[in-house]
Order: structure tokens, then C-alpha cells, then sequence
């Protein structure tokens, strides 16, 4: 266990690329804190969304 723990995963699908990470604390094992990175990209995968939530509000739309 190490407060430098962190891990920063990127997911690439056909039309964009998206990145979750989680950073550890002390008594977190590293371990946690990749399955908090895992979790967090899964679930993103599973909503089948276009992009995440830290995108969505960046997003200027034009017609």
C-alpha cells in the first residue's frame, strides 16, 4: 500500500477513446484502486452512452 498508488485505464471504441483512473490513499491496497478503475469503466462500457460524464458537459453541439 503506497499513497503513489494509481492507475489510469483507456477504453478506445470506433467513433472516440475514454480514460477512467483511480488514485490510492494510505490503507488502500492497490489492488482497490485498480478494481475502483475497472468498476468505473465497466460500467461506463455497459451504458453503450457516446461518451462519459466528464465529457458530456464539454461537448458543444452544432447544427
Amino acid at each position: 500500500m503506497a499513497t503513489g498508488a494509481g492507475i489510469f485505464l483507456t477504453a478506445e471504441y470506433a467513433h472516440n477513446r475514454t480514460g477512467f483512473g483511480a488514485l490510492g490513499r494510505i490503507g488502500l491496497a492497490a489492488e482497490k484502486v485498480a478494481e475502483m478503475a475497472c468498476v468505473e469503466l465497466l460500467n461506463f462500457h455497459d451504458t453503450s452512452a457516446p461518451v462519459d460524464v466528464h465529457l458530456a458537459d464539454q461537448l458543444l453541439l452544432q447544427r
